[in-house]
């Protein structure tokens, strides 16, 4: 979101979604509230970022569970379930 990555724990998940929650009902974001992100830096908070971090966030997890559900899903169809390869076909990540 915003070209940076957000921590998805969590403390971050409904620190985010307070942050959301205020813009859905028009409170406005004060300004100067900066917000760490995953490579150590900072970027301010708007009512446009809080949006762009509940959309990534949606998106994340509607992804790994698509990706959980195909493993999940192929897992069943091979004759040894212990030797199935489920690292790859997972979204990017922070680390890549």
């Amino acid at each position: 979101a915003g070209g940076k990555w957000f921590h998805s724990d969590a403390i971050s998940r409904s620190q985010q979604l307070w942050m959301m929650l205020q813009v859905a009902v028009g409170m406005p974001i004060p300004p100067g509230i900066m917000w760490k992100t995953m490579d150590g830096s900072f970027i301010e908070v708007s009512a446009d970022l809080v949006k762009l971090i509940s959309v990534a966030a949606s998106t994340s997890d509607i992804t790994i569970f698509a990706a959980s559900q195909a493993h999940y899903s192929a897992m069943l169809l091979v004759d040894n379930p212990d030797a199935y390869n489920f690292e790859e076909g997972w979204p990017t990540t922070f680390l890549g």
